[in-house]
């Protein structure tokens, strides 16, 4: 399996941690990053790895995860910035219902072939403002490991979450903040351009 392939197969095994995340507020103690860390990366690996999946069957294994670990309007609010807060509460309610049904389907359609012996293993962790950065190391049995970087922050109510993953130095979150942001934009800015969009995409998943 090619490098790019791993980096692909990676992503979509981890980005959906990074879109269940609450927006930043407040510092996060680089401790509990770390532990929150482990913890996301066991629970994805017990589900995924080494385990024979349908695509259907991956995004049903997605669900629980994004249950235990997100708030989909709090993501949808720290995708969208100013869009969002200019939007109507059932805009904003259907957003982060169609979120939550894109991230399923378009990762749990990508996410195969995790070995058995994928690891995740925590480096180091360093402050960086109110965030902390957890350095990790993905690798499997007969691969070269790959950098994987987590970002960690804390909610306004105080609970860690993770913001944003970056695998092998490309960071998912801001990859998906750009391509909303640019449909939004085309469409004098009003949240409801992204419906038929994000609805065509899932059914063509």
């Amino acid at each position: 399996m090619g490098h790019t392939r791993k980096s692909c197969r990676l992503a979509a095994l981890l980005l959906p941690l990074a879109l269940l995340a609450a927006r930043p507020a407040a510092a996060v103690d680089t401790e509990q990053a770390r532990l929150l860390v482990r913890s996301a990366a066991a629970d994805t690996l017990a589900s995924f790895a080494g385990k024979t999946l349908t695509p259907d069957e991956a995004r049903a294994a997605l669900r629980p995860l994004i249950a235990k670990y997100g708030d989909m309007e709090t993501e949808s609010r720290q995708i969208l910035g100013r869009y969002w807060a200019k939007a109507s509460p059932e805009s904003q309610k259907e957003f982060a219902i169609l979120l939550e049904r894109f991230v399923v389907t378009a990762f749990g359609g990508m996410i195969d072939e995790v070995p058995a012996g994928q690891r995740i293993d925590v480096q180091s962790a360093e402050a960086q403002g109110n965030t902390v950065v957890v350095h990790s190391v993905a690798s499997s049995p007969g691969e070269a490991p790959t950098p994987v970087d987590w970002v960690v922050a804390d909610t306004a109510e105080g609970r860690p979450v993770i913001v944003d993953v970056s695998v092998d130095g490309a960071a998912m979150v801001a990859t998906l903040q750009a391509d909303f942001t640019s449909v939004i934009r085309s469409a004098s800015g009003g949240l409801e351009a992204l419906f038929g969009p994000i609805r065509r995409k899932i059914s063509a998943l």
